[in-house]
């Protein structure tokens, strides 16, 4: 006779059969330890061993900064140029800037008490009447 899918039978008498999931199994792996053995705990070497098994290598400063080592001709060609930054500049004929001149970013000098020579935004704010005395 088949087995019913409601059949309790076997559960009831303790019989249940193999567990369905693997995970439910007891772990039987790793050493076996007889009766009083302590088991014993692994040293740092051998942690840091198992971590870093197929961890890549450290790069070593060479292979990190290597290209940012100053060589003796390196450091005498930034000194003549920092030199040569200030002997260029005393030597080079500096032009004054004349007060009638104007310069590439501004309007030039302007007389306030002219107001031909004030913007409308600048001839607006001067006819906003000021007092004084107000708080």
């Amino acid at each position: 006779m088949a087995k019913q899918w409601a059949d309790w039978d076997n559960f009831m008498k303790g019989d249940r059969g193999e567990p369905a999931d693997s995970r439910s199994q007891p772990v039987t792996t790793g050493p076996v330890l007889r009766k009083g053995e302590v088991p014993r705990r692994p040293t740092d070497a051998e942690i840091r061993g198992y971590i870093l098994k197929n961890a890549p290598q450290q790069p070593t400063d060479q292979q990190l900064f290597g290209h940012l080592e100053v060589t003796e001709e390196m450091a005498k060609k930034a000194q003549q140029d920092w030199e040569n930054v200030f002997t260029k500049f005393f030597k080079t004929k500096h032009e004054p800037i004349e007060k009638n001149q104007t310069p590439s970013w501004g309007r030039g000098p302007v007389d306030q008490n002219d107001i031909s020579q004030l913007t409308e935004e600048e001839k607006r704010i001067l006819a906003i009447p000021v007092n004084p005395n107000a708080r």
